[in-house]
């Protein structure tokens, strides 16, 4: 009979898998470097970018849309080629992103609505596949104490970004910023510096093995050789059981 594992031990059994340490000290800089600038979008687009209430309520909805479709066509494709290409394709565009808001301005509505969408579609792939890559490097027998050590560090990571992101919003706060002939919000500092250590951080994916997972070439070229896997195909799933509930209803009165 074997014996039984103290809580110690099954606490520093993630820290002992080398692969799986690298996996905690990626997620630990890239929730610190996401949510350095996450908490200030809102206050970004309703007090610097004067975005009305409803507007940012409606970004919120197509980013929500995006992500639902993304997740099916997201998932269709690390059917296919794994998860770790597809997190590193979607990373490249969520690393931008915190520097592509500064181009929007307060009297444009298509630059918003195309970031806020593109934010989504990606995001949703980062987002599932970062926990099928959880699932998929963790060993079954000890599961429930790896995944906890994934979301203890991803929480302590995300919990910091904001504190240091709120210090330094209260030192620059007072300043007259300016670049060139650009005088740049506080918060777009923050932005900026959030897309760097997003890009910083991004550096040390390249150190987490996947069983079996493919390349971003590699992918590249299945995709191209694969139908199927358009947004349409991505909407036609999701509305499937609105169809089919309209398509008893209609035979029912048949």
């Amino acid at each position: 009979m074997a014996s039984p594992i103290s809580v110690r031990m099954l606490l520093c059994l993630p820290f002992k898998d080398s692969n799986f340490r690298n996996f905690l000290t990626f997620t630990f800089l890239w929730s610190f470097s996401v949510y350095v600038a996450s908490p200030f979008f809102t206050l970004y687009f309703l007090r610097d970018l004067k975005f009305t209430y409803s507007f940012v309520a409606i970004l919120g909805v197509l980013s929500a849309v995006a992500d639902m479709v993304g997740m099916r066509v997201w998932g269709r494709i690390s059917d296919r080629v794994k998860n770790k290409a597809v997190i590193q394709v979607s990373s490249w565009i969520a690393i931008i992103l915190p520097v592509a808001w500064i181009s929007a301005r307060p009297e444009s509505v298509v630059i918003p609505i195309i970031l806020q969408i593109v934010g989504g579609w990606f995001w949703a792939g980062i987002n599932l596949c970062t926990n099928n890559l959880l699932l998929k490097i963790s060993p079954q027998e000890h599961r429930a104490s790896y995944i906890s050590a994934f979301y203890i560090v991803g929480g302590l990571g995300s919990a910091l970004g904001p504190i240091v992101a709120g210090y330094v919003l209260k030192s620059i706060g007072p300043l007259d910023l300016h670049f060139l002939s650009w005088h740049p919000f506080p918060i777009q500092v923050i932005f900026i510096a959030s897309t760097l250590f997003r890009l910083a951080s991004f550096q040390l994916f390249k150190f987490v093995h996947e069983p079996e997972a493919l390349t971003v070439g590699q992918m590249v070229r299945i995709l191209r050789s694969v139908r199927g896997l358009t947004v349409v195909n991505g909407f036609n799933h999701l509305l499937h059981p609105f169809i089919e509930i309209k398509s008893k209803n209609y035979e029912s009165k048949q």
